[in-house]
């Protein structure tokens, strides 16, 4: 832990000299510098922080929106090893948000969207903000309802995979799978009219709504195996890699497709972005091997 000037000091330099001096950041200095910069929390930051085994950015911006905050805080992204206590935190700078103090939910609930990209309706009731207010905000116009529960800024910049953030956020333990995979690695021209996410085996089945979802459960040792978290508009979102989603359409050929399955393969063979070594391990680990071993064989056999 930091001795208590040095938060204070560094965490008043809007964090920038943290970044500099620590390669590792512990949670327990990322609060003592919230506090000794920025003043006691209100009650519900204090609730908030105590409710909490260990503090994401997301979660230090919460605290900070329900409490008495100065003119700007650093924007930062965390990582933590989950294995390891106490749990360490590793800091990325993205820049400053301007976090004036706002007299009113509405303006919470701005700079709450302006954090996160898109929030759900439980994220700004965490922040003291009463869905009344968002209701109101959403029939003035200065906030869009994209879904039940998920909101964001009307001039917030749209991505091309705009619909991955939002699924993403309605099932934030899914990956996004399959055709949605492949045409987020530029591996088809298709565009899925839903978005293909996988699931646990003991995951709640999400309800119908926008965007729509095709879902396919996977084990628990295949939802986890080659999963990479991209930003797509301020949201995280988890998308399996390009081998392991080959070897996914294979073995799941007939949802997809075999035509789908093998057009991804060979585009990327022609792509270069996976080697035939990666995908006939997935290949192995997902059960169709001896599916993908002749495709493979056949499309490398002049290369």
């Amino acid at each position: 832990m930091l001795s208590d000037g040095e938060p204070a000091q560094l965490a008043a330099d809007a964090g920038r000299d943290v970044l500099c001096a620590f390669g590792e950041l512990d949670a327990g200095d990322v609060l003592a510098a919230t506090v000794n910069a920025y003043g006691l929390l209100s009650p519900v930051g204090k609730r908030l922080c105590r409710s909490l085994n260990w503090l994401h950015f997301s979660d230090v911006a919460m605290a900070l929106l329900c409490s008495t905050v100065r003119p700007v805080i650093p924007c930062f992204t965390w990582t933590g090893d989950d294995d390891r206590k106490p749990r360490i935190m590793y800091p990325t700078f993205h820049g400053y948000i301007s976090m004036t103090k706002a007299s009113t939910q509405r303006d919470q609930a701005i700079d709450l969207l302006r954090v996160k990209g898109i929030a759900r309706l439980s994220e700004f009731s965490d922040a003291g903000i009463t869905a009344a207010t968002v209701g109101r905000m959403v029939r003035a116009g200065e906030v869009n309802r994209l879904a039940r529960g998920l909101y964001q800024l009307p001039d917030a910049p749209l991505d091309a995979n705009h619909s991955l953030a939002e699924a993403a956020k309605r099932v934030p333990r899914g990956v996004v799978c399959l055709v949605s995979a492949l045409a987020y690695h530029e591996l088809t021209d298709q565009l899925p009219p839903a978005v293909w996410m996988a699931i646990g085996t003991r995951d709640w089945m999400p309800k119908e709504g926008r965007p729509e979802m095709r879902i396919v459960r996977f084990t628990d040792v295949l939802l986890s195996d080659d999963v990479m978290t991209v930003p797509i508009e301020n949201v995280p979102v988890k998308v399996f890699g390009v081998a392991k989603t080959i070897a996914d359409c294979f073995r799941h050929r007939r949802k997809v497709g075999q035509v789908v399955a093998l057009e991804g393969l060979q585009e990327v063979l022609r792509q270069r972005k996976a080697s035939p070594a990666e995908i006939a391990r997935h290949a192995e680990r997902g059960g169709v091997a001896t599916v993908v071993r002749p495709y493979l064989e056949a499309l490398t056999a002049n290369a």
